[in-house]
């Protein structure tokens, strides 16, 4: 934080004090010249503000002073019309700003911003005067002993050059050389002539494989991309042996003068001898460790031919690798790896003269180099892009009468050094015995999915135990039975699954499977109701003493059987009780004749004695009468119905009521309360559908309030608004015994019943077929309309049907009644 002084009058300080304080500057006041000359010199003051006119200070006396002892503060003047006097001082000693009176506040604030970047820019300034002036100082003084010891280290260095074992040559800034040692001279035996350029004198020492290597270093050094390059060469010795050296160029520059490099030659031939057998030993080891990797993680594995192939292409450097099988027409390709060679697995590839040559070697390895005429009629011609190509051909014997040949192409030519011959017999030998391991579990594996798919597919339960019953493998039906995974039935006790721990059958099970006894046992399971049917089978042709115990379930050929009855039963009652529907019709209609006599001469009755109020009960009592007979006339003639036609379902509720007014429990015993909306729309359907639908739905709710308190029966019409569109609704409720979830969700399910038998003495509901609900849900289904149950132990249980607006006679008729009114509008009947 910059500091700022305030120099004026008691009057002017106060209010220049409030316009400069502010948390931006350290502010410090003084009252008059004297006391701002003691403030500068005490603290480190960076901006005067000074008001000129009420120090009456008229040549700027203390603008002179500050600026002479501190010529980096800068002083801002505050001034009325200046006089010539001060005009002429300003010019001599300057102030960083005027400001004329009166003051603006932005003026003297921006002033002072400026003035304080003035100090900050002028200290950055000092501060680096100030470093460059001690490095300049250090630098001279390093000069100053590098120029003493040079001459003192050149002796040195010849000195040690010519003491040293290393090879030492130097080059001068033309490239030429000026200094060769003697140990170099010993090894090379090849002094540099006068003047002679650097790059010739290498020519005749070093490899011409390496000369380029050579070259591309100097050439860095020389033209300054680089100050020191090391590179391993190969040079030749006077007995035209060779050796492998370390060359380190280093860049010679005094004072920022290139003046040459030194080059240093190190014999490394010992080395690099040993590094290369080692580097050798630990790649074929890696090798080897690789494709070990790749027999066992493909061992008995269908990819393991494909997985080697794509190996040897990688590691080897291949063009392509192509595995054979012998054939009657020459060889069959069965798999490739790295380019493609122009064969696709299961091609039989005829060899000519040249290919037999090396099939009919029989040695692990072999090695050829063909031209272009040699291999052009082949289909992978195009790999070898017209230039020679090495083929190497790997043969492994997999036993007496079973071969595969493995043909190598690489169009480098650099693959079959001895080093890569001796790792590819070892890898040979190794995937002979894999294949062979391959091809044999091949067959076991086919064997056992062959004999375990026949296992599983069993219908009837099968497990393999052992003496003391525990199970050693079971199928997947047992599994199911048992509610486990296959795998995880191993160990566990067999007759656990389907007894008690000391149930007589599982004993008895026990004693014969432990005796090797054949049993056949049959055993009503109660938990389950099942009735199964064990056999045991001693195995007789295994060492170990196991038995095969199979498992018939029986129950669903009972239960079919006793169903069969049942539906006999219900077929013969549902005739009789056809004969009867027909018969109690034509009594209706028989009836129709002398009832309309009675209300003739009831009517003509009345007319005589107006009076009489017994005639009224009974013309009340023949309306009930005629109406039981024209519905039941009505119904047995709709059910006859083949056709959909449109249905009123409303008055199809009242006929099917009227009806269960037969039951006496129905009549007398239940409530009822029937809400109608008279603007329920037609539905086209069969009427026997709706009527069995009706009447199935009822006559359940009904019999499931036969034991309860409260018997309370709500049916309800109405039409509702959803995202679907208008949809009209039935709703069935009643206040019985309730359902829980187990049986909710089986309620629909064939055969599927929760009545019990009849009680001769109470009369109560007889046992059901399990038929009525499988054949409201199918009924419904076939119409597409949903129905809904909800139900809780103990609380009842509603069903609600949902007629679909595509299913109503005509389209958008609630949406009618909504407008004309009659939406809200119920026929209820308590």
């Amino acid at each position: 934080m910059y500091t700022v002084l305030v120099v004026a009058s008691d009057k002017e300080r106060d209010t220049l004090s409030r316009l400069v304080e502010g948390g931006r500057y350290n502010l410090l006041e003084a009252a008059d010249a004297t006391a701002a000359l003691a403030a500068v010199q005490d603290y480190p003051v960076d901006v005067v503000v000074c008001d000129h006119g009420s120090l009456n200070d008229p040549a700027g006396e203390l603008l002179a002073s500050i600026k002479q002892q501190f010529p980096t503060i800068e002083v801002i003047m505050l001034t009325e019309l200046p006089s010539l006097e001060t005009v002429v001082h300003s010019i001599k000693h300057p102030a960083f700003d005027y400001i004329r009176k009166p003051i603006d506040p932005s003026l003297l604030l921006d002033a002072l911003a400026r003035a304080v970047t003035r100090v900050r820019s002028q200290e950055d300034v000092l501060q680096e005067l100030t470093q460059l002036h001690d490095e300049k100082a250090m630098l001279a003084e390093s000069l100053k002993e590098e120029q003493l010891s040079f001459s003192r280290l050149e002796s040195d260095f010849l000195s040690f050059t010519e003491n040293s074992g290393d090879l030492f040559l130097r080059i001068d800034a033309r490239e030429q050389l000026i200094y060769v040692n003697t140990a170099c001279v010993k090894l090379l035996g090849a002094n540099p002539r006068e003047q002679e350029p650097a790059d010739r004198f290498f020519e005749r020492v070093v490899h011409p494989a390496d000369l380029e290597l050579l070259r591309r270093g100097l050439h860095n050094i020389f033209h300054r991309d680089s100050t020191y390059e090391t590179l391993s060469l190969r040079v030749r010795t006077p007995d035209q042996s060779t050796r492998w050296v370390q060359l380190s160029i280093t860049a010679i520059s005094v004072a920022e003068q290139f003046l040459g490099a030194s080059c240093t030659i190190q014999d490394r031939t010992d080395s690099y001898i040993a590094q290369y057998n080692l580097k050798q030993s630990n790649r074929n080891l890696r090798v080897l460790r690789k494709f070990d990797d790749l027999f066992n993680r493909f061992q008995n594995s269908d990819n393991l031919e494909e997985a080697v192939l794509e190996g040897l292409v990688r590691e080897f450097n291949l063009t392509a690798a192509l595995m054979f099988a012998p054939h009657a027409r020459g060889l069959q390709l069965v798999k490739g790896g790295g380019r493609d060679g122009g064969l696709a697995d299961g091609a039989v590839l005829e060899p000519d003269e040249r290919l037999e040559q090396l099939v009919d070697s029989n040695q692990p390895v072999q090695v050829a180099t063909w031209e272009p005429a040699d291999y052009a009629q082949y289909p992978w011609a195009s790999l070898g892009a017209g230039s020679p190509l090495q083929v190497g051909l790997l043969h492994c014997s997999l036993n007496e009468g079973l071969h595969r040949y493995i043909l190598l192409l690489d169009a480098g030519r650099d693959f079959a050094t001895i080093a890569n011959l001796n790792l590819l017999r070892i890898i040979t030998a190794n995937l002979a015995r894999s294949i062979a391991n391959n091809l044999l579990f091949r067959v076991i594996r086919e064997a056992k999915s062959d004999w375990e798919a026949t296992f599983d597919s069993m219908p009837d339960m099968i497990a393999v135990v052992d003496s003391a019953c525990r199970i050693l493998v079971g199928n997947r039906a047992l599994a199911r039975f048992a509610d486990r995974e296959p795998s995880s039935l191993e160990g566990i006790s067999f007759g656990n699954i389907f007894w008690p721990e000391r149930d007589p059958c599982y004993l008895k099970l026990e004693r014969h499977v432990a005796a090797g006894e054949q049993l056949t046992l049959e055993s009503q399971m109660t938990a389950g109701e099942r009735q199964l049917l064990f056999r045991v089978h001693p195995n007789t042709y295994s060492t170990k003493s196991i038995s095969i115990i199979t498992v018939q379930d029986l129950s669903d050929e009972k239960q079919m059987q006793a169903r069969n009855r049942e539906l006999e039963l219900k077929l013969f009652r549902e005739e009789r009780l056809a004969s009867i529907g027909l018969l109690a019709s034509g009594i209706a209609h028989n009836l129709n004749g002398p009832l309309m006599t009675i209300m003739g001469a009831l009517e003509l009755r009345s007319v005589q004695a107006p009076d009489d109020k017994t005639l009224e009960l009974i013309r009340r009592q023949t309306e009930i009468m005629k109406n039981i007979i024209g519905n039941l006339l009505t119904k047995s003639r709709r059910e006859q119905e083949m056709q959909p036609t449109e249905l009123d379902l409303n008055q199809l509720i009242k006929e099917q009521l009227e009806f269960l007014n037969a039951d006496m429990r129905f009549k007398h015993q239940l409530q009822k309360e029937v809400q109608l909306d008279i603007g329920f729309p037609a539905i086209r359907g069969l009427y026997a559908d709706f009527s069995q639908v009706l009447n199935a739905i009822l006559t359940n709710c009904i019999e499931a309030m036969a034991t309860t308190e409260r018997k309370e029966l709500l049916i309800r019409t109405e039409h509702v608004r959803t995202e679907h569109g208008e949809e009209a609704v039935l709703l069935i409720q009643d206040s019985g015994i309730g359902m829980d979830q187990k049986t909710r969700e089986s309620m629909f399910d064939p055969f599927f019943t929760t009545k019990t038998a009849q009680d001769p003495t109470s009369g109560e509901y007889s046992g059901g077929s399990g038929l009525g609900m499988t054949t409201v849900y199918n009924i419904l289904k076939s119409y597409r309309i949903p129905i809904e149950v909800k139900s809780t132990p103990g609380s009842g249980t509603s069903f609600r049907l949902i007629f679909p607006p595509e299913l109503q006679v005509v389209a958008g008729a609630v949406a009618g009644a909504v407008a004309g009114g009659a939406a809200g509008e119920v026929e209820a009947e308590v």
